[in-house]
């Protein structure tokens, strides 16, 4: 199993080869995460590259919405172990918190993804949304490209989802509803508790 360095305190990273990037909270890392992460992987080994995941704990969810409970499908340690079998070099763990929440992408792309981490390249899946009230994506990237110091690349739907909606919240619902064969067909490893 390779070496994965985690970053848990808001510092600089200082990786001197190409760095591709992606950002999400990942939780039960299914066939979507699984897409991107491996996306960026090929990409890292082509550019004779580095790979950085960028993630959060706790989940926003529980932060935003006071009182409300994220019954999550992977605890993080489990999260972490599937991400190094899977072949992360880098994984940098944001404390999310209300204050963070309110960043907006713009203050975000250019304190984390430009000036912290100096990333080449930043990977993100079609419902991917960052910043104060989800105001980034892959639209808000495109439009503003020209501002980056990083390309930039999106994992389309018809990439991800075949003929059915993957998610996160999807399968926590299909695991409530007791359809764990559907939550299984779409984390691509069996569920345990």
């Amino acid at each position: 199993m390779k070496k994965v360095k985690i970053i848990r305190d808001h510092s600089k990273l200082e990786v001197k080869s190409y760095l591709v990037a992606t950002i999400g909270y990942f939780d039960g890392i299914h066939l979507g995460h699984k897409e991107i992460v491996n996306r960026m992987i090929a990409d890292a080994k082509f550019n004779n590259g580095k790979t950085l995941l960028i993630t959060f704990w706790p989940h926003p969810r529980t932060v935003l919405q006071e009182n409300t409970s994220v019954e999550l499908i992977l605890s993080e340690s489990q999260k972490i172990n599937l991400l190094k079998k899977m072949g992360i070099d880098l994984l940098y763990v944001i404390e999310f918190t209300k204050e963070f929440s309110k960043i907006s992408a713009s203050f975000f792309i250019k304190e984390y993804l430009e000036k912290k981490l100096k990333i080449n390249k930043l990977i993100i899946g079609y419902n991917h949304c960052f910043g104060h009230k989800r105001e980034g994506n892959f639209k808000y990237l495109e439009r503003n490209k020209e501002k980056f110091s990083f390309e930039i690349d999106e994992v389309k739907k018809k990439e991800i989802d075949k003929n059915e909606k993957i998610s996160s919240s999807e399968i926590r619902k299909k695991i409530n509803m007791g359809k764990v064969k559907d939550a299984i067909k779409m984390l691509g490893y069996p569920y345990h508790i």
